[in-house]
């Protein structure tokens, strides 16, 4: 960075510091714009002008955000949702393109931030609501900035720099109206009916973002059937269970008309035996006792009888009902059902990793057209307030979700770093050689020990033994010798 450019962009900041945020100005505002939604004044989360059953209404066109909030709550939808967003942060999320400068400086200022896990979490909201908006709030900084390898730059300090200092995610409920232009592009927010938010402080993650509805499309919302009926199962199943805890009796008596001996029966009408024993079942189902008399018939049974009435065992019917809409859902939250549950099918260790792999696949949709843009937004915003318009901004990256393409990936590196490579000088190296070891370990929370508590002396080469000599050959011995000495 040349002399000229540090003059003009410290008078950029200078003069354009304390811009009021509108369109055509450098400076984004400081501070934070919204106020809180005070219960009894405004339309919040909690003051809903909704009559409607707590399961809200049957195949609606558009799902209320109260209801997916409710549809939050329940187990196996949060186990989906967890499913879905868990991989987005075991994955490594890069910085690239732009130039040194405003690579490093997005680096510094928002991947190695502490908001950044915060910040991706709530992008992951919009999966549940088809939008998550949030209200940028800007602060001033110092800023030390360093690229390292090739084309990098020295460290170097960015004074009162525009950061990131907070965020503010805002209830969807909040939302009254998304304003666009006349080219359908977003241009700002209405929260509470009441208060404008402007492009400037906007961060407006969509997922699927289709034909410009900048509402998006909730994930949850496919959801909405099998959970509304899956609650009506369990109710229906909750009532059967009840009935099963004070079973309906079967009492048997013989049919006919009695006298109570003791009295005299010109005072008395005749009692029919049925009448006595609903009598006796009654007092059963109070919690009392019960006492019928023997009056065996013409095979020794007794006549008097109560028993409990059997059904024939329903319960399995409402189990299986149950899981067939518990699988449901997570097909809505596209996962397939055997990586998270079992239920009562079975399958293999093999078909479970394929089934994973179809929906880590699946989650790359979700990674490239929802998280990527919401983080190239705020790359976006950080480069143009501290370098200026003209300025090449940088652009997120993020690691592969598949594991087969992560394996793939990984052998080829493998095969590849002891392949030696040539320079234009005639120099040669292998690409084992690129990796700094110890910071990759560093990364991954391994730890280390010091190099020279680990090092030893080399050992001197032995010395190999001379070979042992072979015998000398004797010389044959002639005939005469061998007779003379004879």
């Amino acid at each position: 960075m040349n002399a000229l450019e540090r003059v003009r962009e410290i008078g950029r900041r200078l003069f354009f510091r304390r811009g009021s945020g509108s369109k055509g100005e450098l400076a984004p505002p400081l501070g934070e714009a919204l106020q809180a939604n005070w219960p009894a004044i405004t339309t919040g989360p909690w003051h809903r002008f909704v009559q409607a059953d707590w399961l809200g209404p049957y195949t609606p066109t558009r799902v209320a955000f109260w209801t997916l909030k409710l549809m939050r709550e329940d187990p196996q939808l949060s186990l989906g949702l967890a499913a879905v967003k868990a991989p987005f942060f075991s994955i490594d999320y890069r910085v690239t393109g732009g130039n040194p400068r405003t690579r490093a400086f997005v680096r510094k200022t928002l991947t190695d931030s502490p908001l950044f896990g915060r910040l991706l979490g709530s992008i992951l909201n919009a999966i549940d609501f088809g939008f998550q908006a949030h209200e940028l709030i800007w602060g001033l900084a110092n800023v030390m900035i360093e690229e390292d390898g090739p084309g990098g730059i020295k460290p170097e300090l960015v004074p009162q720099a525009y950061v990131l200092a907070s965020l503010g995610d805002i209830d969807p409920e909040r939302v009254a109206e998304i304003t666009i232009d006349e080219k359908g592009h977003l241009t700002g927010l209405l929260v509470d009916g009441t208060q404008r938010l402007l492009g400037e402080k906007l961060l407006h993650a969509v997922h699927q973002l289709e034909w410009r509805n900048w509402w998006g499309n909730p994930l949850l919302k496919r959801a909405y059937n099998p959970w509304y009926w899956c609650n009506w199962l369990y109710l229906y199943h909750m009532r059967y269970m009840e009935g099963k805890a004070n079973p309906p009796y079967v009492g048997t008596a013989p049919f006919q008309s009695r006298y109570d001996e003791e009295k005299p029966r010109e005072k008395q009408r005749p009692r029919n035996s049925v009448n006595v024993i609903a009598e006796q079942m009654a007092s059963l189902r109070g919690g009392w006792a019960a006492a019928l008399p023997w009056e065996p018939d013409e095979k020794g049974h007794n006549q008097w009888g109560i028993s409990v009435l059997q059904d024939g065992g329903r319960v399995d019917q409402f189990i299986t009902s149950i899981n067939h809409m518990q699988g449901l859902k997570l097909r809505a939250l596209c996962i397939p059902e055997r990586i998270a549950t079992q239920d009562t099918e079975v399958g293999s260790f093999a078909m479970v990793r394929e089934h994973a792999d179809i929906f880590l696949t699946i989650l790359e949709g979700i990674k490239q057209h929802t998280v990527i843009p919401a983080l190239n937004r705020i790359a976006e915003l950080l480069t143009r307030y501290n370098f200026g318009r003209s300025a090449p901004v940088p652009v997120f990256e993020a690691s592969e979700l598949s594991r087969l393409r992560q394996e793939l990936l990984a052998e080829i590196v493998k095969q590849a770093l002891d392949v030696p490579l040539t320079l234009q000088d005639g120099r040669e190296y292998t690409p084992a050689k690129l990796i700094d070891f110890q910071r990759a370990l560093e990364a991954l929370n391994v730890p280390l020990l010091h190099a020279s508590d680990v090092a030893t002396t080399p050992s001197p080469p032995k010395t190999p033994s001379p070979a042992p000599r072979p015998p000398e050959p004797r010389a044959p011995e002639s005939p005469g010798a061998a007779s003379s000495a004879a």
